[in-house]
């Protein structure tokens, strides 16, 4: 059943646009190509600005430096407009106007963002008006139109996110075999065994297991990066070693496909932690076959590695 446009109302939450908003919106949109382009960047990098400022009065840690809406060449070739909860995740603010609200009842959801994200937020923007309204948010989409009545009150966002942890890769749960998709073993992703992984690897918290009943786990998945030539993958590994009954030995370590001797020049690696402060730091010199960080930590820790090179930024969130 479709919700009337006054039940939607009730439940919707005005905003400000504020003049830093727009200006943002205008320089952004001034680096597209055509009409088309610079309207829709627009009014994406409204929607993001105007959660963000939400988000703040809210006191929930946001920000979309690192996002795709942010880096120039991916606002171009794409239809992005995410924002990062510190710790969280990436949320997709999606703008709709009230002719749109009116007419079709759905928002358009670009196939691009149906995935990697934590919620998706509806804001209705007319430009020339002074406030836009924060119709809602859905936890998640499975096709490009979202009907409206589907949103629930942007009101109960902060206890969503507070009660946020499935969006985390789980490593506790590593432990217990129960491996998320898109992590494979060493063999599956390198062709190469954990046994022979040394050749790479300056110290392996699982080649140092000497415990019977402690069980370590490698586990590893491969990222895109950007250079000269166009896209190169790169492989995340994550170990895993128990210490103790609360202690777990984390390795974090990024190194080239089998075919590639050296990692690219400039590639950052950075630990953040629950609340986006950055905690440790590495980057790629040349000739390096493999970068890493390491560290303990304790069941309900959470943190994150951000992955750097040139414009494009790889997030991975984790949760002990």
């Amino acid at each position: 059943m479709i919700e009337p446009i006054q039940a939607q109302e009730d439940v919707a939450v005005p905003i400000l646009i504020t003049h830093k908003a727009r200006q943002i919106a205008h320089q952004f949109a001034q680096e597209q190509p055509d009409e088309t382009k610079a309207k829709q960047v627009y009014r994406n990098t409204l929607a993001v600005c105007l959660v963000n400022n939400y988000f703040k009065i809210l006191g929930i840690p946001s920000d979309p430096s690192h996002c795709d809406s942010w880096n120039p060449l991916m606002r171009m070739t794409a239809n992005v407009a995410d924002l990062d909860v510190m710790g969280k995740g990436r949320i997709e603010c999606r703008p709709i106007s009230a002719f749109e609200r009116e007419t079709t009842s759905v928002c358009y959801i670009p196939t691009e963002v149906q995935d990697e994200r934590i919620a998706y937020i509806v804001v209705q923007i007319e430009p020339e008006q002074s406030e836009a309204l924060i119709l809602g948010f859905v936890e998640y989409v499975d096709s490009e139109e979202l009907p409206l009545h589907r949103l629930r009150p942007i009101s109960d966002l902060p206890l969503y996110l507070d009660n946020l942890t499935e969006r985390f890769t789980q490593l506790t749960h590593w432990l217990h075999g129960q491996i998320e998709a898109g992590w494979q073993t060493l063999d599956e992703i390198l062709g190469i065994s954990l046994m022979n992984y040394a050749w790479r690897n300056t110290r392996s918290l699982a080649a140092e297991a000497t415990t019977p009943n402690l069980s370590p786990v490698v586990r590893g998945k491969i990222v895109e990066v950007p250079i000269q030539q166009g896209m190169e993958p790169i492989v995340l590994v994550t170990e895993l070693m128990p210490k103790s009954e609360v202690d777990l030995g984390i390795a974090l370590k990024i190194c080239p496909p089998t075919k590639q001797e050296f990692l690219p020049v400039g590639l950052d690696m950075t630990v953040l932690d629950a609340v986006g402060e950055a905690v440790m730091h590495t980057q790629a010199r040349a000739e390096n076959r493999m970068i890493e960080l390491g560290f303990d930590a304790e069941p309900g820790d959470r943190f994150s590695l951000r992955i750097e090179l040139g414009d494009v930024t790889i997030n991975e969130a984790f949760v002990v």
